[in-house]
């Protein structure tokens, strides 16, 4: 027998995109506003939305091949 999926409420289901948001926000502020040290944040603020986005890609590619 499954189990029913436990419903989210809005906060949990909203929570990880809000950060991505606020990350990339952050990045691309501190690349117009500052030099130096603010140009290594804001890279790395940019770069962690697109290392999630393809950590998660071979994710789904793994299981789609796994289900095959």
């Amino acid at each position: 027998m499954t189990s029913r999926p436990r419903r989210q409420s809005l906060s949990q289901i909203f929570a990880a995109p809000a950060l991505v948001a606020l990350l990339s926000a952050a990045g691309l502020a501190g690349a117009l506003v500052g030099d130096g040290i603010w140009d290594w944040l804001s890279s790395i603020c940019l770069a962690i939305p697109v290392a999630i986005f393809a950590v998660c890609v071979v994710r789904r590619k793994a299981a789609t091949i796994g289900t095959k």
